[in-house]
């Protein structure tokens, strides 16, 4: 072996041991010194992850910001309370005890519910017919019996709201 200059290098036992003291010396410092490099980028996630924490925690318990005060102005709401209508038909179906023919008709207003009894109303169609209608939605209900339902159903409630 030569070194830069050309001249002979012997390699004796001692130059081995300093070498090998070296190389270890050599990989200490490198390890150390990528130890506290990876501590490093350890305590800067850390810091990141704390600054996202306390973030997340001043948005979550944040007084909230009312911008907008619920879905209608005062008067919006009152001209929607006025148009909005008396009484609607929630559903249809038959008494348990009497198997008679009742509707649930909600009162908004007053935030009732109360049962209608439709029993005699003439159908004017076939069970069949109603059958099907209730079964597969296809067709309309007819309208003679629509408004018939209706009428029944409007002198219940103003029977119910007089009284």
């Amino acid at each position: 072996m030569v070194d830069d200059a050309y001249c002979p290098i012997y390699i004796t036992y001692k130059t081995l041991e300093v070498a090998e003291v070296i190389w270890e010396w050599f990989q200490g410092q490198y390890f150390s010194t990528s130890e506290e490099v990876i501590a490093a980028w350890k305590a800067d996630d850390r810091v990141a992850r704390e600054r996202l924490w306390r973030l997340e925690q001043r948005r979550l318990h944040a007084a909230p910001q009312l911008r907008k005060r619920g879905e209608f102005d005062s008067i919006r709401r009152e001209q929607y309370l006025a148009d909005r209508p008396v009484w609607h038909i929630v559903g249809i179906g038959l008494n348990a005890f009497t198997q008679k023919r009742v509707a649930q008709v909600e009162i908004p207003g007053l935030k009732k519910v109360i049962w209608v009894d439709l029993a005699g109303i003439k159908l004017g169609v076939s069970e069949n017919k109603l059958r099907k209608l209730a079964r597969y939605k296809a067709g309309a209900i007819p309208k003679a019996l629509v408004s018939q339902m209706e009428s029944r159903i409007a002198k219940v409630v103003a029977r119910f709201l007089q009284g």
